[in-house]
C-alpha cells in the first residue's frame, strides 16, 4: 500500500517536472514570438499559428494545474480511504490504482503530444525564418540590380538624343555641302560663258 502512495508520487513528480518544462518552452516560444514579429507577412501568419499553440498549452497547462490538484484532492481522499481500507478486499485497492494510473497515462501521453506538436511548429517556423532570410537578401540584390538597371537605361537614354541631336546636325551640314557644291557649279558654269 505505501509502494503504492509513492508510486503516486513519482507520478506526480514526473508531472511537476513535465509542468515545469513546458512552463521553459512557453518562455521560449513568447521569445521566438518576438523575433517573429521582425519578419515578413508570411512570418506574420506563422505567428498567429504559434499563439493558437500558446492557447492551446496555456489550456494544457490550466488542464494539469487542475488535474493536479485533483489528483491532490484524491491523494487525500484516497488516505482517508485506506484506514477504511483495511476492511476492504485487495482487489479493489488493485482497481482503484489500475484506474487512477490510467488517468495519469493519459495526461501524460497528452501533454508529450502537445510538447511534439510544440516542437515541430518550432522547427517549421526555424526553416521558414531561414526561408524568409534568404528571400530578403534575393530581393535586395535584385533591388540593387534594378537601380544599377535604371541609371544604365538612363544614361544610354540620354546618349541616344545625343547622338539624334548630332545626326540632324550633320544631315543640315550635308545639305549645306550640297548646296554650295550647287552654287560653286552654277559659278563655274557662268564664268565660263
Amino acid at each position: 500500500m505505501i509502494q503504492k502512495i509513492k508510486d503516486m508520487m513519482r507520478v506526480k513528480e514526473i508531472t511537476d517536472q513535465n509542468i515545469k518544462e513546458i512552463r521553459e518552452q512557453k518562455k521560449e516560444v513568447e521569445e521566438l514570438r518576438k523575433e517573429i514579429n521582425k519578419t515578413t507577412e508570411e512570418t506574420r501568419k506563422t505567428n498567429e499559428t504559434l499563439t493558437a499553440l500558446q492557447k492551446k498549452q496555456d489550456q494544457t497547462i490550466q488542464e494539469l494545474d487542475n488535474n493536479l490538484e485533483l489528483i491532490s484532492q484524491a491523494r487525500k481522499e484516497f488516505e482517508e480511504q485506506i484506514r477504511d481500507f483495511k476492511i476492504r478486499k485487495s482487489s479493489m485497492e488493485q482497481h482503484m490504482l489500475e484506474k487512477t494510473d490510467n488517468e495519469l497515462k493519459q495526461q501524460l501521453e497528452r501533454i508529450k503530444t502537445d510538447v511534439n506538436s510544440y516542437n515541430e511548429l518550432k522547427r517549421e517556423l526555424t526553416i521558414i525564418n531561414n526561408t524568409i532570410t534568404k528571400l530578403d537578401a534575393e530581393i535586395k540584390k535584385f533591388t540593387e540590380i534594378s537601380q544599377h538597371i535604371k541609371a544604365k537605361d538612363f544614361e544610354l537614354e540620354k546618349y541616344s538624343r545625343e547622338l539624334s541631336k548630332r545626326d540632324n546636325e550633320k544631315l543640315e551640314l550635308m545639305k549645306k555641302i550640297d548646296t554650295l557644291e550647287r552654287l560653286l557649279g552654277k559659278e563655274r558654269r557662268n564664268q565660263k560663258y
